[in-house]
């Protein structure tokens, strides 16, 4: 009887053990193989990851930026080798080409739309082609997600001002209210409080994706996001007392600094304020949200003022029609065509004024 218990118990541990190996060799084969980039990289341990797989890479200083190897499994969307999203660009600019580039976060790299060449930088060129006859102008998308005015002003110093644009475009806006969204004791010059150091997740067991997944979908484990990555978030804090207690006021600084930098290599500057659908009823249609967008724009709006740089409002600019977002701060393909267009006929007025 003891050994006919022995064997039923084997038989079923040898039994389980077959169905998990079935279901880990399935899971991995669907995972690697037919998933969308989505599942693929919230779910794949990083370090498992094909190399073109994920959008971003770590960096030394500015925590994470666009990973030059990343190819879109439909073949809509790349990076090229110095981290830019879009077509190879070249450090040394052609002779007579007016350089433009777009700096920003998700909003300018236009992340919601998959396709690079209808992203808004690279609409705004055909835009100042097309439409004002700049057949001489080249325009970078430098736009990375979660980036905010901190990660905007390293990456002006450390990589743009290589490039010799002519002219930043500068759009910032929902990135920077969030590290206002902390406790007041942790809202530093530095950051510190709203980002962690880059650190995916290395866990030997999690080379099991079977094991992954479930801890993922459990909240054991972190999703390779950004929030899930470098975003330290508050759930139950008080938004409206976080803002009263913590005012933009390294914005403003990130802004004035972005300024001067720009201006003492001879690069003119643009600066716009920031636009978003109220209409699609997401966290940017919540009270806080929209005060502390508001109090963005202002920072905004004081820089251009101080430091004599055109303004682009782009706020009141802007189609509110719901049908040119993809969602509440995000346009769509259509949207970043009406985008490119009111930011090419600021650009086209500003570069003929600069030639008087």
């Amino acid at each position: 009887m003891e050994r006919r218990t022995r064997t039923r118990v084997a038989s079923v541990v040898v039994s389980l053990l077959v169905v998990l190996a079935a279901l880990e060799i399935g899971l991995r084969i669907y995972l690697f193989r037919f998933a969308d980039e989505d599942r693929l990289t919230k779910y794949a341990r990083f370090d498992d990851l094909p190399p073109e797989a994920y959008m971003y890479r770590g960096h030394a200083y500015l925590d994470y930026c666009l990973n030059e190897s990343y190819r879109s499994r439909d073949g809509l969307n790349r990076h090229d080798r110095l981290g830019f999203r879009g077509r190879e660009v070249e450090v040394d600019k052609a002779p007579g080409t007016y350089r433009i580039v777009c700096v920003g976060g998700s909003t300018t790299y236009t992340t919601e739309v998959k396709d690079f060449r209808l992203s808004y930088p690279d609409q705004l060129e055909r835009s100042l082609k097309e439409r004002h006859g700049r057949a001489d102008v080249e325009v970078i998308n430098a736009g990375v997600g979660g980036w905010s005015s901190y990660e905007c002003l390293i990456d002006v110093e450390l990589r743009l001002l290589a490039l010799h644009p002519d002219l930043l475009v500068v759009y910032h806006g929902i990135n920077d209210c969030y590290p206002r969204f902390v406790p007041p004791e942790l809202y530093r010059r530095d950051n510190s409080g709203h980002v962690r150091p880059w650190n995916p997740d290395t866990r030997p067991w999690e080379h099991s994706v079977l094991l992954r997944c479930a801890a993922v979908r459990l909240g054991i484990a972190r999703p390779n996001t950004l929030q899930g990555l470098v975003h330290i978030e508050y759930p139950d804090i008080d938004l409206d007392a976080c803002l009263d207690a913590n005012p933009p006021t390294y914005f403003a600084d990130n802004l004035e600094s972005t300024i001067a930098v720009a201006h003492h290599a001879g690069v003119q500057v643009l600066l716009a304020t920031f636009a978003f659908c109220d209409a699609k009823k997401q966290y940017v249609s919540l009270p806080a949200y929209q005060r502390a967008i508001r109090e963005a724009n202002d920072v905004i709006r004081g820089a251009a003022a101080r430091n004599d740089v055109p303004l682009l409002e782009f706020s009141s600019a802007m189609d509110p029609d719901p049908r040119l977002w993809a969602d509440g701060v995000h346009v769509n393909a259509e949207g970043a065509r009406v985008m490119a267009d009111l930011f090419a006929d600021a650009i086209a007025k500003l570069v003929q004024v600069a030639r008087k």
